[in-house]
């Protein structure tokens, strides 16, 4: 029905077959006849609904259409001339009296005749919950079961608070974990070096979701030859336990590059060994421009399967520096050593967070090649200019 579909690939025939099949409403799905106005009690109903769905398990909303004790009977659309400035008028409420803002919330109409319209609301759970309507003097949670909304009392406030914080300790302590068996060697497959590079993308849904069923495993799997280790292409490929690894260069003592991990809940771990073990010996460096390069490429290749996938933000990246004690800080390829040397085994990047999917990679990468550079004695990466704006590597 109206959920195994793309949001934006849902059409009128879509609506006419809730009616057919008597789809009921439901803690995930609500029918209303009439779009809000801006009356008070208006706006204070709209903005119930929609925090209560993304405290709750998130859900949609659906505008113009008649129901009966939640059955849905008619759709009748509603008549609305301008329906973009509508839709802005109604991100806007929510953007201002709803806190946190909620990053997942999506708005389209759908053409049901000539003149009329439904207006889709489909609101993403939240993994920032819970959030407080506030509206005038109007301040309170809500929260949606399967009979309908309502506010939330203080045990449940406190659990969403608990299950927020609950949610930072499960990141770290899966990156923690990772890290832990990566720098005892415990790899899938042989390194070249000890030197290595971390990627670890988690989806916020992946630590709390009991299954996988929403994500689509085959976009992996058809498509594995596109999702490569730093530094190298895809050599070889296997289904494992966790679900799909690929991996990159092998040498003539079978030591590897590199690898990916693809888990089946949509969480991608990247591990190379190549940029920073072929490096001096003598004056090991970390290449700045190749491994920014290497990272702002990746990551964007990374987060496009993610979203192929159907994996839904907040996604958490962390990059992690391992076994680099004695380092120096190249700013080209050519291994030219500038800063510090580095006085600590490893780097452990704190946690970028895509709330959407980005548009611009290097930007939304800023804080974290900035943090890299400061561990050298840096104030910022130079791969970017006074302003913040990215103005590429040095090779």
């Amino acid at each position: 029905m109206l959920f195994e579909k793309d949001f934006y690939s849902l059409t009128y025939d879509d609506l006419k077959r809730l009616i057919e099949n008597e789809v009921p409403e439901d803690r995930y799905l609500e029918y209303k006849l009439d779009i809000p106005g801006n009356s008070y009690d208006d706006v204070k109903e709209f903005l119930a609904d929609v925090s209560a769905f993304a405290n709750a398990s998130g859900g949609t909303i659906l505008f113009g259409i008649t129901e009966e004790s939640g059955i849905p009977v008619s759709i009748d659309g509603l008549d609305i001339e301008d329906i973009d400035s509508e839709i802005l008028r109604l991100q806007d409420i929510i953007r201002n009296s709803i806190k946190p803002v909620i990053s997942q919330i999506f708005i389209r109409s759908i053409d049901v005749s000539d003149s009329r319209k439904v207006l889709i609301i489909s609101i993403a759970q939240s993994w920032s919950a819970p959030h407080v309507v506030e509206y005038k003097k109007h301040w309170r949670f809500y929260t949606r079961t399967s009979a309908g909304k309502h506010p939330m009392d203080i045990q449940e406030v406190r659990e969403k608070m608990l299950q927020s914080n609950t949610l930072s300790e499960k990141m770290d302590q899966f990156r923690n974990e990772r890290l832990a068996l990566i720098k005892n060697g415990d790899y899938p497959i042989k390194l070249i070096s000890d030197s290595i590079i971390a990627l670890h993308l988690i989806p916020f849904s992946a630590l709390f979701s009991k299954g996988s069923s929403a994500i689509n495993f085959n976009v992996i799997t058809q498509n594995f030859n596109y999702i490569s280790p730093l530094n190298s292409s895809v050599k070889t490929s296997k289904y494992n336990l966790e679900g799909y690894i690929n991996f990159g260069f092998i040498d003539d003592k079978g030591g590897a590059s590199g690898y990916v991990q693809i888990y089946r809940n949509g969480i991608i771990e990247s591990v190379d060994s190549s940029i920073l073990g072929l490096t001096s010996i003598k004056t090991p460096s970390l290449r700045s421009g190749l491994v920014e390069r290497e990272i702002v490429n990746k990551v964007k290749i990374y987060l496009e399967y993610q979203r192929r996938m159907g994996v839904l933000p907040p996604i958490v990246l962390f990059a992690s520096f391992l076994n680099i004690r004695g380092y120096y800080l190249s700013m080209s390829d050519r291994q030219e050593y500038f800063g510090d040397v580095l006085h600590r085994d490893s780097i452990l990047i704190p946690e970028i967070i895509f709330e959407d999917f980005p548009d611009d990679i290097p930007i939304a990468l800023r804080d974290l090649f900035d943090r890299m550079w400061n561990a050298f004695g840096w104030e910022r990466s130079l791969s970017y200019d006074d302003k913040g704006n990215w103005i590429g590597t040095l090779r």
